[in-house]
């Protein structure tokens, strides 16, 4: 569940609930900060990180803040502050209410809003780039293939193999294929799957993650297999075979409560294939400051690749906590996003709040609208 398809839950709620004016600020700080310390896989981490002391300092300022707020939206910028100790990604606070307010914008996710004005853009493909939601695939040149990936989202993997599948024979008869992933949602993993054997030379090495356990994070899993609470709201209908995999996860989690748990059986998963095509000779993956969460997995599984080089900016940062989960407070009127696993990579490669740095580094005087231009040039010339 990617963190754009639980906004877009939340900003339906709020938009549909109206709220007294005034909060108990203190007792929903009170609220925010236990759920969170009991319940988010990376709280422990950065609390050895930083210091017990130095959290202890920290919690005393905002208490003292707290106390002395009644307005919810005051509450809401003020919690998000205090929850800011622990990282910048995978970790949401919002008030569901309204303030009267013409626009609310706390729920704007910059990394999946692309604006496009009226400007008429020399290149048709940029122009293409912005404006579609769906991928596509196009021909640069002889030797070039251009498959652009707007979102990794579960209900887009349908439309990423498809396109896959009626272009198959073309990719493995192409030296070069760019994949521009620049502005990425997250997703699923399962989404980007079936690119991996055109772009594999060697076997894949990536950490499994492990749940931390809780009766408040296994209600999750619970869900996911009977078709309840978080499964209906975020309309997920997983098949039989689906469910009964939640099922065991979940009694496999109970079993183990207050542990983290791999509900994998292996510590590393390894990708291997037989074969290695000769096509595409050369895979260049476009990113930005926008990708996070599985567009950076697919980043560190796809550039272990000898085929593979990055280009374009930073990423995001934000995969190391993953599966997020929703937690309400009392009263129905500030919701809690938070992470339910952390991966095995940590403490040895981190991505949280650094992100993942490209191959080739695209700076401001190459203009975004002739990224395409120059990689495809790149990939052709030297």
């Amino acid at each position: 569940m990617t963190l754009k398809n639980i906004l877009s839950l939340i900003f339906i709620l709020k938009t549909s609930i109206i709220f007294s004016q005034n909060c108990n600020c203190k007792s929903t700080f009170d609220w925010v900060k236990e759920t969170f310390e009991n319940n988010d896989a990376g709280f422990q981490y950065i609390i050895d990180k930083k210091g017990q002391e130095t959290y202890k300092i920290y919690n005393q300022i905002y208490v003292s803040k707290v106390n002395k707020i009644i307005n919810p939206k005051e509450c809401e910028a003020t919690i998000r502050e205090w929850l800011a100790f622990f990282r910048k990604s995978h970790i949401e606070f919002h008030y569901l209410g309204t303030d009267n307010s013409e626009y609310d914008d706390s729920l704007k996710i910059d990394e999946n809003v692309i604006a496009v004005n009226e400007k008429n853009y020399k290149n048709n493909l940029y122009q293409k780039f912005l404006v579609s939601n769906q991928p596509f695939i196009e021909r640069l040149n002889s030797k070039t293939l251009y498959f652009r990936i707007p979102s990794f989202n579960h209900n887009e993997k349908s439309a990423i193999d498809s396109l896959i599948e009626k272009y198959k024979n073309e990719i493995l008869a192409t030296e070069n294929l760019i994949i521009d992933i620049r502005n990425g949602t997250g997703g699923s993993d399962n989404s980007y799957k079936n690119l991996l054997p055109f772009i594999y030379t060697n076997p894949i090495r990536m950490p499994s993650v492990e749940y931390l356990s809780t009766p408040l994070n296994n209600r999750r899993m619970y869900e996911l297999a009977t078709n309840t609470g978080f499964a209906l709201e975020f309309g997920i209908q997983a098949s039989d075979e689906e469910k009964a995999v939640f099922m065991e996860n979940y009694l496999k989690l109970n079993n183990h409560l207050g542990e983290f748990v791999n509900l994998n059986s292996e510590k590393i998963h390894i990708y291997k294939q037989d074969t290695i095509h000769k096509f595409p000779k050369q895979v260049a993956i476009l990113i930005n400051e926008n990708n996070v969460s599985t567009d950076e997995q697919f980043i560190l599984e796809s550039r272990q690749s000898k085929k593979v080089k990055l280009y374009g900016r930073t990423t995001k940062g934000g995969l190391d906590m993953s599966n997020l989960y929703v937690a309400k407070s009392a009263n129905n009127d500030f919701v809690l996003v938070y992470a339910l696993s952390r991966s095995l990579r940590i403490p040895n490669m981190i991505v949280d709040d650094i992100g993942i740095m490209p191959d080739f580094f695209l700076d401001n005087e190459i203009p975004e609208e002739e990224w395409i231009e120059y990689v495809s040039k790149n990939l052709n010339e030297y």
